[in-house]
């Protein structure tokens, strides 16, 4: 409940992967969290996959995806 509401400064790049199809945590409530905090916040909404997306078929797209951002 408290990220539900928290809109204060995250101090370190943060980097939010979810699978679109999530039905532990709601995609949506993770993008809200996204707009509403402030800082150097990435979020990828991974069409098709769900709570565990480093799990997934496709695991290697999000690992690459992973790579690249911590490269940046």
């Amino acid at each position: 409940q408290y990220l539900d509401t928290y809109s204060g400064e995250i101090k370190m790049p943060l980097l939010m992967v979810h699978g679109s199809d999530d039905k532990v945590i709601s995609p949506e409530a993770t993008m809200a969290f996204a707009k509403r905090a402030k800082g150097d916040i990435t979020l990828e909404i991974m069409r098709g996959m769900y709570h565990e997306v480093h799990n997934e078929v496709e695991k290697q797209k999000v690992l690459d995806l992973i790579l690249e951002w911590m490269k940046r």
